[in-house]
């Protein structure tokens, strides 16, 4: 018996040797683009209980004045823009709300029960006790008082997102808090990039230039 399991182990491993360089070898095909009547067609079939249970979301975006040259770190553009596309247009609104699809420039009509307020800086105390999400795309100075603000945020069960210069501060209670912080350790340069898209016609990058 012994001897028969042997026999047939080193079967298999000699079958695995053979077939592990070719799938190694092989490239996947991708999977196909699913098309928006897909998605709608799946999300249909949702329990109506799901579909009603999704409660109302209120997002705090944060940012600060622009700290770049052109179309560098344009913090207050973001929020603008990011404030029509997740909100919907109010009065004296920013219009454009796509920075590709000329059609969606009048699709302003927000996300379903999604609410927006904008923050210079930081939230005040009310926004932050009835924020369901902050968004801070800001270069954030985090003050003891603000990384308490943010682990009160946290520990209710609310929602934050640290973009880019806001994480730029070599802090370790900033670290501690979201998992990483960058400072002057940290190298970056400025200046013109030659951008090569191997596949312009992917998804995630359709429509680019």
């Amino acid at each position: 018996m012994t001897k028969s399991l042997s026999a047939l182990a080193t079967v298999a491993v000699g079958t695995l040797l053979l077939v592990a360089p070719s799938l190694l070898a092989a490239k996947p095909e991708p999977p196909p683009v699913r098309t928006r009547a897909e998605v709608d067609a799946v999300l249909a079939k949702r329990p109506a209980q799901e579909a009603d249970a999704a409660k109302p979301l209120h997002v705090v975006l944060v940012a600060c004045k622009k700290d770049h040259g052109k179309n560098e770190h344009d913090y207050p553009l973001w929020q603008k823009r990011w404030k029509v596309l997740l909100g919907g247009k109010g009065p004296g609104d920013e219009s454009k709300v796509n920075c590709f699809r000329p059609e969606a420039a009048g699709d302003a009509a927000g996300a379903p029960g999604v609410t927006v307020e904008t923050a210079a800086i930081w939230p005040t105390p009310e926004q932050l006790a009835k924020a369901d999400l902050v968004v801070v795309y800001s270069k954030a100075q985090w003050t003891p008082e603000r990384l308490a603000d943010a682990k009160a945020l946290l520990d209710r069960g609310a929602g934050l997102v640290i973009v880019h210069a806001a994480v730029w501060q070599k802090s370790k209670p900033l670290a501690d808090l979201c998992g990483m912080a960058a400072g002057d350790q940290t190298k970056w340069r400025h200046g013109p990039v030659d951008l090569v898209l191997p596949d312009p016609t992917h998804p995630i990058t359709m429509g680019f230039p």
